[in-house]
């Protein structure tokens, strides 16, 4: 027999409750190991090699400073995983040097690069730059002759002998359309425009037949949103039905009605119509609800 408090022969021994220290692979452990895969997971697909992630730092040299930012911007960030390609590099770079420096007159440049460490030295060689040869503007008359845009077709228009640059060209269209769109010529747009490289003569020739269609004449005046007399408010147009269409005329308007001092906002819509006529609308907000009388002065 056995003693009190002994185990019968041959039964299991009683279990003893466990704690979560004694446990050999708790939910508190597997939680663990868990987010530490996950960790160095994130890690693995968010910082790749170090050597490869981070950008190479760019020494230009042989340009002057414009068309070093021109550079700078088209090239934008170069990772070291580019700069170990070398023929993808060329290729970036080819694509870089040419979108930059065309625009600014050179058409024939050279460069080299070399890896030094985390930086990459490129040497650009621009070559002989083009220049505008004397441009070929054609523009129909009535507007030809009017005086704004006699002063825009002057003799510093896109001068021969000047540098070329895409941006002046580009300056130069649309400021010549925006004068005859100014001016009333609502249907004007270019026949031809072409800035033509002749990279032999290493000259520019800029290009341009703008048709102008008739100009439009001011159609009806009117005054919207206020409560102030209109007629004394359409008394400060500088214009008169039937007359010339002009931008000008309509922006003095506007800030002869600004002036005063009795809208909170004014704006003057003009709306090109039938029978080459241009309605103009000004639509006023009082400042207050009261009617007005204007004096004179404006």
């Amino acid at each position: 027999s056995s003693s009190a408090g002994g185990c019968a022969a041959g039964a299991p021994p009683p279990r003893q409750p466990r704690t979560a220290e004694t446990l050999p692979n708790t939910r508190k452990q597997r939680n663990h190991r868990r987010l530490g895969a996950l960790a160095l997971l994130c890690a693995a697909v968010l910082c790749p090699a170090a050597g490869l992630a981070e950008s190479m730092k760019l020494t230009v040299r042989g340009l002057d400073n414009a068309a070093r930012q021109n550079l700078r911007a088209h090239l934008g960030e170069v990772g070291a995983e580019l700069a170990a390609q070398e023929a993808r590099l060329q290729r970036v770079l080819q694509r870089a040097v040419r979108d930059a420096l065309q625009p600014l007159g050179y058409y024939e440049a050279q460069f080299s690069v070399v890896r030094d460490g985390a930086r990459l030295l490129i040497d650009v060689e621009p070559g002989p730059r083009v220049v505008f040869a004397a441009p070929e503007i054609a523009v129909d008359e009535p507007a030809a002759s009017l005086p704004a845009i006699r002063e825009l077709l002057g003799p510093g228009a896109l001068a021969a002998g000047k540098p070329l640059s895409h941006a002046d060209y580009d300056r130069f269209r649309d400021e010549l359309l925006r004068g005859c769109l100014g001016l009333g010529f609502f249907d004007a747009k270019y026949r031809l425009s072409e800035l033509r490289i002749d990279l032999a003569a290493r000259t520019a020739t800029a290009r341009l037949d703008l048709a102008c269609g008739a100009r439009y004449a001011f159609g009806t005046v009117e005054i919207s949103g206020s409560r102030v007399d209109h007629d004394l408010l359409l008394a400060l147009a500088p214009f008169r039905t039937g007359e010339p269409f002009d931008n000008a005329l309509v922006s003095r308007f506007e800030q002869r009605l600004r002036d005063t001092g009795y809208f909170r906002d004014v704006i003057v819509r003009v709306t090109p119509g039938p029978e080459t006529r241009a309605d103009v609308i000004a639509l006023a907000e009082d400042i207050v609800t009261s009617r007005y009388e204007l004096g004179a002065g404006f």
